[in-house]
């Protein structure tokens, strides 16, 4: 199945985006908040952050000590507290951003017009393929969701190989092609920034036109929420996974907390105790009250880490995890 997209009108398209972006936005660093609402194309915003995991990811593997061993869980279990950590202290200069916005808007596109080269991709730099990992891929995706959503049907609970996913992946494609998204929408989104030329960059690799040879035509953006950069409240998985801005409703709910003794409901005491302090309802009061007791939220976050989080295995990407980080922040105006 060959890609439908030029691959030279997509790199140039993705460098003329990130040129008419920082026309705009001349901000020297960018933070969490900026990320997660830089750009009106929601899945720009959300790629960019898992390039971001994938970079961490990969610095991760490179902790090799002649000293240390890094490979038992509970130092592998701190590695994913501190990168819980990280995620609420991202910044970036604009010059090292640039790059990642250039090849989120690329992953955009090509999830846009072939999603199946992009999913291809992935699926190729694994030695193995769960629907465990497709789901941690898809926290990142809004765009055709229906063919990694059908694979991991397909796929079962079942690990499979690399060419077994590959061949999985064609199969549910051809029976799914003609079931793509429209395009029309996301490309509106995107020609707020700046506005593509189909016409060259939805060919194969043999059009005889390049980009370059096209006019280009710069739209105006339009305010992001750059202008106005809201904090983060918790994990930035959970983070990314909201889309929605704050409402009257949202902003009351996040007002500061007094104590956080009074601050769960009974349903929340009862889902907070099963599934992050191991069922113990004693555990969970103390912690509270030691929680309580902090001065900042990065004093009570450390607790959490030490204590807690690795002791009761805490998804952090979880629902009940960002809740309860929400609820945290809430006591310390975070």
């Amino acid at each position: 199945m060959e890609n439908k997209l030029n691959p030279s009108a997509l790199q140039n398209y993705s460098k003329d985006y990130a040129g008419a972006f920082f026309v705009k936005f001349k901000q020297a660093t960018f933070n969490g908040s900026d990320l997660k609402n830089l750009a009106q194309a929601e899945q720009i915003n959300l790629q960019i952050i898992a390039l971001l995991f994938e970079r961490w990811q990969e610095e991760r593997e490179k902790l090799i000590s002649p000293f240390f061993d890094y490979r038992p869980e509970p130092v592998q279990d701190q590695l994913d507290t501190l990168m819980n950590v990280l995620s609420r202290h991202i910044l970036i200069n604009s010059s090292d951003l640039r790059p990642l916005l250039e090849e989120a808007v690329q992953n955009t596109l090509q999830l846009i017009f072939d999603p199946f080269v992009w999913w291809k991709k992935k699926i190729e730099k694994q030695k193995e393929m769960s629907a465990g990992q497709m789901e941690k891929w898809m926290k990142f995706i809004r765009i055709n969701r229906a063919l990694p959503q059908t694979w991991m049907e397909k796929a079962g609970g079942k690990t499979h190989s690399t060419p077994d996913a590959l061949a999985l992946l064609e199969q549910v494609w051809q029976s799914m092609e003609e079931e793509l998204e429209d395009t029309l929408g996301h490309i509106k989104t995107l020609s707020e920034v700046f506005a593509p030329d189909l016409d060259i960059l939805y060919k194969g690799k043999n059009h005889e036109e390049t980009y370059i040879d096209k006019p280009k035509v710069y739209v105006q953006p339009t305010p992001t929420a750059s202008d106005t950069p809201k904090k983060i409240v918790h994990t930035l998985h959970d983070s990314m996974a909201d889309d929605s801005r704050p409402s009257l409703a949202d902003r009351h709910r996040r007002s500061k907390l007094d104590s956080l003794t009074k601050a769960f409901s009974i349903n929340q005491r009862f889902m907070f105790q099963k599934e992050l302090f191991g069922g113990e309802q004693q555990t969970f009061d103390e912690a509270i009250a030691e929680l309580d007791q902090c001065s900042t939220y990065h004093e009570a976050e450390g607790i959490l880490g030490r204590n807690y989080m690795s002791r009761f295995h805490w998804d952090l990407d979880s629902e009940e995890a960002g809740e309860f980080l929400e609820i945290l922040s809430r006591r310390f105006e975070v």
